[in-house]
């Protein structure tokens, strides 16, 4: 969207950008779908592609072996 923009404009962008969000996940689903059919994909891979979709990085999270959960940054501490 370029300046200056319509409320419109703006609305209009967002809208689509959000529908194309929705169809690329739906398709995504669909083909992991499709593997999982096939055997090409366990129910395990699907269950975290799934999962990663929903909330991304949840599936990449480092724990501890007190149950805590480590952070990127090696200056953070642990929650």
């Amino acid at each position: 969207v370029s300046k200056p923009w319509t409320d419109f404009e703006l609305l209009s962008a967002i809208q689509q950008a959000l529908s194309l969000r929705e169809l690329t996940l739906e398709n995504q689903r669909l083909a992991d779908e499709v593997r999982l059919q096939r055997g090409l994909l366990s129910a395990h891979d699907a269950e975290l592609r799934r999962l990663e979709r929903m909330e991304p990085g949840l599936t990449r999270v480092k724990w501890g072996q007190d149950g805590s959960f480590i952070l990127e940054d090696p200056g953070d501490v642990r929650l």
